[in-house]
C-alpha cells in the first residue's frame, strides 16, 4: 500500500457485504414460508373453495423461492447459470417436502402428497425458464 493513500472502508465494506445480502431475499423468503405454511387456515379459507385450490398457492410460493435463491447464486457467487438453476430448483423441492414434513407432526395441520407435488410442479416451472430464458440480475 502506498503510504499517505486514503483507503475507502465504505466502498470495501460495501463490496464485501454485497454478496452476503442478497442472500436476505430468499432466506427471508423461506422464513416467511415456514410462518404461512404452519398457521391454523382454516380461519382464512373460505368455504367456498375447492379443496385443490392451495396448490396454485404452494406452486406461487416456491417458485418464487427457487427463482430468488437463483439469483442470490447468480449475484452473489460465481457459479454457473446452469449450476445456480439447478442448485435453486433442488433448495425449493426439498425445502417444500421438509415444510410437509414438519406438518405431519403439526396437530392442525396435515402433510400432502399433493402438495409436495404442487412445490416441485412450481420449482421446476421457474427452473424451466430459468434455463430457456436465462434470467439474470435485474441490476448490474
Amino acid at each position: 500500500m502506498i503510504q499517505g493513500a486514503r483507503v475507502d472502508w465504505a466502498t470495501v465494506k460495501l463490496r464485501v457485504l454485497i454478496p452476503y445480502a442478497v442472500w436476505l431475499l430468499p432466506v427471508g423468503w423461506s422464513v416467511c414460508i415456514f410462518f404461512l405454511l404452519t398457521r391454523r387456515v382454516h380461519r382464512y379459507v373460505p368455504g367456498w373453495l375447492p379443496p385443490w385450490a392451495d396448490k396454485p398457492t404452494h406452486m406461487m410460493l416456491f417458485g418464487s423461492l427457487s427463482l430468488l435463491t437463483y439469483l442470490a447464486f447468480r449475484k452473489g457467487s460465481t457459479v454457473t447459470m446452469k449450476w445456480a438453476a439447478g442448485c435453486a430448483f433442488l433448495y425449493a423441492t426439498v425445502y417444500g417436502a421438509a415444510m410437509e414434513g414438519y406438518q405431519y407432526y403439526i396437530p392442525w395441520r396435515t402433510a400432502d402428497w399433493g402438495d409436495v407435488l404442487a412445490n416441485t410442479i412450481g420449482a421446476a416451472v421457474v427452473f424451466l425458464a430459468m434455463l430457456v430464458e436465462r434470467i439474470r440480475w435485474p441490476y448490474p
